[in-house]
């Protein structure tokens, strides 16, 4: 009975995560993607806010996929 209830949780758990974590995040990624191919963005803009702001995206994701294939 325990074992199929804590089943039951970490399928929640993971369902949770994934939609309200990985999906914001692949959405933001997107959006950065096309600001950073944008040409009417300034190059100074884009390599200070936009480059480093899809790095950090990339690396929370990864963890965020780390997790879910721990649990």
């Amino acid at each position: 009975m325990k074992l199929k209830k804590d089943k039951k949780l970490r399928t929640i758990l993971v369902g949770g995560i994934s939609h309200d974590l990985r999906t914001p995040l692949n959405v933001i990624m997107i959006l950065l993607n096309e600001a950073i191919n944008n040409r009417d963005i300034p190059e100074e803009l884009t390599e200070k806010y936009l480059t480093p702001s899809l790095h950090n995206c990339d690396d929370l994701l990864n963890l965020v996929n780390d997790i879910l294939d721990y649990t």
